[in-house]
């Protein structure tokens, strides 16, 4: 066996493995985006815990088949790049739209999201669903909202007892506050 063919295998391997622990995958059509965007693009999914990497179609759709990811084969045609998430499976995507929405590139072709295939129209809605750590502060607000409310309401009734004592002073000739 040649050099180049256990390299490839390797590779395959590889993004077979990042495939079956991905919580999300996007693939794009990276033609038209600077090595210095990708770069930058690259470094901003590093710190979500995702990886956005340019891959041969091939080896691509040698490593869906290992992983039990069915490929469309249409949507291995052309220069291909893959998001791969392994936490959060919004916030990359949503990143991953944000900056095409300030770039205009790389295009999304298809993606995968709970292992379930979607096409880039969903892709698209899916990022626009808020973020973890905005559903979060959403839960927390709902759960202090109560307690807000009772607080509210019972300072209300304090102040209208005081605003009352008040008056009653002010009837009876008292000395004035």
């Amino acid at each position: 066996m040649g050099k180049n063919r256990e390299i490839k295998e390797e590779k395959v391997n590889k993004l077979a493995q990042g495939l079956k622990e991905a919580t999300s995958i996007v693939l794009t059509d990276y033609k038209g985006l600077s090595v210095s965007k990708a770069n930058e693009l690259k470094k901003k999914l590093k710190e979500l815990t995702a990886d956005f990497t340019v891959v041969k179609n091939s080896l691509l759709s040698l490593a869906g088949k290992q992983s039990g990811f069915e490929i469309p084969e249409e949507q291995l045609k052309g220069p291909t790049a893959i998001l791969i998430s392994r936490g959060d499976q919004i916030q990359p995507i949503k990143d991953l739209s944000t900056f095409i929405k300030d770039h205009g590139v790389p295009k999304i072709k298809f993606g995968f999201f709970d292992k379930e295939p979607l096409s880039s129209e969903r892709l698209a809605e899916i990022a626009k669903i808020p973020g973890k750590e905005e559903l979060l502060a959403r839960v927390v607000g709902l759960i202090n909202s109560p307690r807000a409310t009772i607080v509210n309401v019972l300072s209300g009734n304090l102040r209208n007892f005081v605003y009352l004592l008040s008056e009653i002073q002010k009837s009876k000739g008292g000395v004035k506050p």
